[in-house]
């Protein structure tokens, strides 16, 4: 059986053993290891027979250290001596035999395996690999009394990555008779014989070479999803991690492979790596692959990472591929702040997607309200429409619009425009009720030529003082002067045009 003792410091404590629950019949004890999981606050003991592979739970905390609770038992396999080995990368138990290495989780036991032939002598860990002695076989026969290197035993040392998502082997080479293999000072000590006669003992350094020569490696065998992981553990700049991505995508581009490269290129801006988007539109433009361009720069405004050649570039494309669903979903559902939207008007306009341009110009937060109103005007004629629009603007920006606009409103809705100015001159229709006989006449008539002389614009010479009689019409474009105690002064913005001379 197995017992256990808890205590800060067993030297000086007498703690009481607490026994490990076990099968009395499933063999010899051929190893245990323990590690923690401080994450779950629990201490994680795996006990390792002939036959079997169980594991056990210990709080970490010291009031309940008599409570060790079974998690699992695997019946299927157990564990040589020396083949077994935590392994803290995967939070797993690794258990060498002759037809692979397996990994056992401590609650759902055997979870994976790599497959690795041969009868297995050792196993050990180092940093996210693992090192597996092999034995080869059988060696020469020598003359007796005789030892030659030929004849003494050969292992074959096998070096193994080890990732969650990737696994291969980083290095093997056979060795003569390995009695021990041990990881310390960052590197992998291989204890073995050799020499001329094969009675030397040898020590041999595996030292892990330096992230940049491995990427090298990798890149020359075009490994390039092995060099990105490894780039990413490594902690490697992201200059080097872009320049993988790059590569990766050169190679499916040549392979004329275009949505793979496509969707390595994409990463670069997933993770925001310094790869130049030109360099990326460029290669898909010269292959006329224009669905290629529009979806890579999509997902630059989605990561806020356009500038606004980026925008102009994308609309170009949907209305390239005359994509009319794709183009109104983009402006649709891709805040304003992701691309430019004046630029998007004038591309928009441009390519005749006048409706598009005017929506985007009249969302609240773009606020362009020139450019609706020019689009609706020009391309729409939705005069009287307008002119209700501008009675809901600020006073400055109707104003602004009606010197613009003013005179082909009035030739198309003189009825509104009439109404609009009043509005915006603060003059209501109740005014005339309360001036009857000739000066009210005469106030609405001043009125509503002031509202037309507002937005024709039309430039006049005022007659001269006195050869004008109150309410009498002169001609075409000459206001007629209202006098009278009841005519209420004007406001300033009409007052501001010149059209009235004080006495």
């Amino acid at each position: 059986g197995l017992l256990l003792w808890r205590g800060r410091d067993l030297s000086q404590e007498r703690p009481s053993p607490t026994a490990i629950p076990g099968d009395e019949q499933s063999g010899s004890v051929t190893a245990v290891h323990v590690f923690e999981q401080r994450e779950r606050w629990r201490t994680i003991i795996f006990v390792c027979s002939a036959d079997a592979i169980r594991s056990y739970a210990v709080p970490a905390t010291e009031a309940a250290s008599g409570d060790v609770r079974a998690l699992h038992t695997d019946s299927i396999g157990g564990a040589a001596p020396l083949c077994s080995c935590i392994f803290p990368t995967l939070n797993a138990l690794l258990v060498a035999r002759s037809d692979a290495i397996f990994a056992y989780d401590p609650d759902e036991g055997n979870m994976s395996a790599m497959h690795l032939e041969g009868d297995k002598m050792l196993l050990a860990q180092f940093k996210s690999y693992f090192v597996s002695v092999t034995a080869d076989s059988s060696p020469i026969a020598a003359a007796p009394g005789v030892t030659t290197p030929s004849s003494m035993p050969k292992q074959t040392v096998t070096i193994c990555l080890a990732l969650s998502n990737m696994r291969f082997v980083a290095f093997t080479a056979q060795f003569t008779d390995v009695t021990h293999v041990v990881s310390a000072m960052g590197s992998v000590f291989v204890l073995s014989r050799g020499g001329a006669d094969g009675n030397n003992t040898v020590l041999f350094e595996l030292r892990e070479k330096p992230v940049s020569e491995q990427l090298d490696t990798l890149v020359n065998k075009r490994m390039f999803d092995w060099a990105a992981e490894i780039a990413h553990q490594g902690g490697a700049a992201k200059e080097t991690l872009a320049e993988i991505y790059r590569e990766h995508g050169d190679a499916l581009f040549a392979k004329r492979a275009y949505d793979q490269a496509l969707a390595i290129y994409t990463k670069t801006v997933d993770l925001n790596l310094p790869l130049e988007p030109s360099y990326v539109v460029e290669k898909f433009l010269d292959a006329q692959r224009i669905a290629h361009v529009a979806q890579y720069l999509k997902r630059l405004h989605e990561k806020n990472l356009a500038e606004r050649e980026h925008t102009v570039l994308l609309l170009k494309c949907y209305t390239k591929l005359k994509d009319l669903s794709t183009l109104d979903e983009f402006l649709e559902r891709t805040p304003v702040s992701q691309y430019d939207p004046a630029t998007a008007i004038e591309v928009l306009e441009t390519a005749g997607y006048y409706g598009l341009a005017a929506a985007v110009a009249q969302k609240p937060e773009v606020g362009r309200h020139a450019d609706f109103i020019r689009i609706s005007l020009q391309h729409f004629g939705n005069y009287a429409k307008i002119a209700s629009f501008l009675c809901s603007l600020p006073k400055a920006d109707a104003c602004q619009a009606l010197l613009d606009h003013g005179r082909l409103l009035m030739k198309h809705a003189p009825q509104e425009t009439v109404d609009l100015v009043r509005e915006l001159c603060g003059l209501k229709l109740g005014a005339d009720a309360s001036h009857r006989g000739g000066g009210g006449r005469c106030f609405g008539l001043l009125r509503d030529a002031t509202a037309a002389r507002v937005v024709a614009r039309i430039p006049r010479r005022p007659p001269a003082i006195g050869s004008v009689s109150p309410g009498a019409v002169v001609g075409p474009g000459v206001l007629p002067l209202a006098t009278g105690r009841g005519c209420a002064p004007l406001p300033n913005v009409v007052r501001a045009l010149g059209l009235f001379v004080l006495r």
